[in-house]
């Protein structure tokens, strides 16, 4: 449904780009972008205040993030897949803020929520999904349901 995810570090001025398009980014081609359930599910907490009273705390659950791409190495250069690799290593962090805007050119529909990575980035341990050519990533996160938004593009 997505056809391209920008990914943006909130703390540095650091961004990356997928898409499926392989004429407007030949380092990072998008896979698949699942924002999850959105369920509205709500908790409850039963808690004590600082003066000792109960006190019921209600609170929205947490939705997954997850983005699956390739890391390409188009022009045979033995050390240009580990730079990307790098590149994504530095900036896929886990306990890091990052923004998600992904966005559907032939639908006219953005959305955009911060999530909260979960753990590092993953990377295809078998031969068909870590070679000299290409690396599958994998990256995961949760977000707050309200924090989710989307907008038509005119």
């Amino acid at each position: 449904m997505w056809d391209n995810v920008q990914l943006k570090d909130t703390a540095n001025p650091s961004e990356i780009l997928l898409t499926i398009d392989r004429v407007l980014t030949q380092d990072y081609v998008l896979d698949i972008v699942d924002f999850g359930v959105h369920e509205t599910t709500y908790g409850l907490i039963n808690t004590l205040d600082l003066i000792g009273l109960e006190k019921d705390i209600w609170y929205k659950t947490m939705s997954t993030a997850t983005i699956t791409g390739w890391v390409l190495n188009d022009d045979w250069n033995d050390t240009l897949l580990a730079q990307r690799k790098m590149e994504l290593n530095r900036l896929i962090e886990p306990n890091k803020r990052m923004i998600v805007e992904a966005g559907n050119v032939n639908r006219n529909v953005q959305a955009s929520c911060e999530i909260l990575l979960t753990q590092s980035i993953r990377y295809g341990t078998n031969e068909k999904e870590n070679n000299d050519e290409f690396c599958k990533f994998l990256i995961t996160g949760v977000y707050r349901q309200d924090s989710f938004t989307t907008q038509n593009i005119s």
